[in-house]
């Protein structure tokens, strides 16, 4: 007997109609599974695997400075002017300050509060390559002394507050105390280095000689390395330029500085932070729930082929070849698995707004998370091994059914073949094991987070 594909899927589709509460169970059951891990793998690509939205994102680095006798990072004017001015295995360098602002934005209607203004340098968005969609960047003279004051607008920000306007280029808005003149209006979807989403950015004012009578914010620096340029070489070039700094700085400060080591690290792993770790601990546990999924799924498919022992039987009696039944509950598994991963898409959605909106906001790529090409390539693959996993067993067992056995009245009472009670049992005992594993993973992973969203950074800086 030939293998007619067509006929197949429609003999497929009719059993798994006539039987809905079986159908039902099997899908949602596979929806679990599939979502979560679909949910999580797009966790990963946003965080993880997509590369940083920046021109050649892998050369820009993070410039950090540890003060072991303060127990955190310390970057003073003096030595970022340093590290600009005398550094030859950098292309570019620029700096930054979260700044908590706390102010009303005044002149474009109705007076917006601004408590996130980010300070930078203007070499800030050539050292990421990302320019204003609208307007212009901050000149140099901008960031001198007495400069003019100037702003540029974060997307969102704009949005809101100026309905989307393009006139407000060019025109004076009033925060604090201070005028302003808009200048540029950033890109949608930009994403600021720092560690919050700011909804202004101002020029970096730094002093044209170390000026420690006035208030600056601590700094923070990234730079694009030169190409050929290690990590190793960056850091080695900088510590050796800091060594000279003491004479820059009053004794009080030089205290606060003795024994302070430069780094030099990748700004991806600046941003991911500790994630990594957890996400390894998780990747577990949503993999753990994939396998009890399928191994639910094959115990339903075992005991409901069981039931068809006699036809599968006559059918392989009437001339149908052993893979043919075997492709025929193969295919069973492969469209519960597929109708199991529309649910499951539609549970990640679900799974994906809870994690942005309960998420850490040191994350800030939460907000990039979404169901895009290569999520969907990854619930396919996931979708095609669930299927497969979920009807192997019943495969392998039922398309060796003897019409002898099958058709007797005890083995039909019996409802399964000793070999198939044995696989059953066995994966009974699976499910059990790795619920067990599920739920000590689970609480390990609990603990495990908290510890390390409440690692203190200093403690990473010492020990390197």
């Amino acid at each position: 007997m030939t293998w007619n594909s067509g006929a197949d899927l429609r003999y497929c589709l009719r059993r798994l109609r006539t039987n809905p509460g079986f159908t039902s169970i099997a899908v949602l059951t596979l929806s679990l599974g599939i979502g979560v891990n679909t949910a999580f793998f797009s966790l990963v690509n946003a965080v993880l695997l997509r590369s940083l939205p920046y021109e050649n994102p892998d050369r820009l680095v993070y410039l950090t400075q540890f003060a072991p006798n303060v127990g955190r990072d310390l970057l003073p004017p003096a030595t970022y002017m340093a590290w600009r001015d005398g550094n030859s295995v950098l292309a570019s360098i620029a700096a930054y300050a979260d700044h908590r602002c706390d102010g009303n934005l005044a002149g474009g209607g109705t007076p917006e509060r601004v408590n996130r203004c980010a300070l930078v340098t203007a070499s800030y968005f050539s050292v990421l390559g990302v320019y204003p969609a609208k307007g212009r960047a901050f000149l140099a003279e901008e960031e001198q002394p007495g400069g003019p004051h100037v702003l540029i607008l974060n997307d969102s920000f704009w949005q809101t507050h100026f309905g989307g306007d393009p006139s407000i280029l060019g025109k004076n808005l009033t925060l604090g105390s201070a005028d302003y003149v808009v200048v540029g209006i950033m890109p949608a979807g930009f994403q600021h280095p720092g560690g919050m989403a700011p909804m202004v950015l101002a020029p970096l004012v730094l002093p044209r000689a170390p000026d420690w009578s006035r208030s600056i914010p601590d700094l923070e620096a990234i730079a694009r390395l030169r190409p050929g340029v290690s990590l190793d070489q960056a850091t080695t070039s900088l510590r050796t330029i800091t060594q000279g700094l003491e004479s820059a700085y009053p004794a009080d400060v030089v205290e606060q500085l003795v024994g302070a080591k430069p780094r030099v690290v990748a700004l991806k792993d600046k941003l991911v932070g500790n994630t990594a770790t957890l996400f390894m601990v998780l990747a577990g546990a949503v993999g753990f729930v994939l396998l009890i999924a399928c191994a639910n799924v094959t115990n339903l498919l075992l005991a409901r082929a069981s039931a068809r022992r006699a036809e599968i039987a006559v059918r392989v009696a009437l001339g149908a070849s052993r893979m043919r039944i075997a492709v025929q509950l193969v295919t069973e598994g492969l469209f519960l698995a597929a109708f199991g991963a529309v649910g499951g898409i539609g549970l990640a959605f679900l799974l994906i707004h809870l994690i942005q909106a309960t998420g850490p906001n040191s994350i800030r790529q939460l907000s990039k998370i979404a169901i895009d090409a290569p999520v969907l390539i990854f619930t396919l693959l996931v979708t095609a091994a669930a299927g497969g996993l979920s009807s192997l067993a019943p495969a392998l067992v039922y398309s060796q059914t003897d019409l002898t056995e099958a058709t007797r009245e005890d083995s039909v009472r019996a409802g399964t073949s000793r070999r198939g009670q044995r696989i059953r049992n066995a994966l009974i005992s699976m499910e059990l094991a790795l619920s067990l594993i599920l739920l000590l993973g689970a609480g390990l992973f609990l603990r495990s987070l908290t510890r390390v969203l409440n690692i203190d950074p200093a403690s990473i800086q010492r020990m390197s």
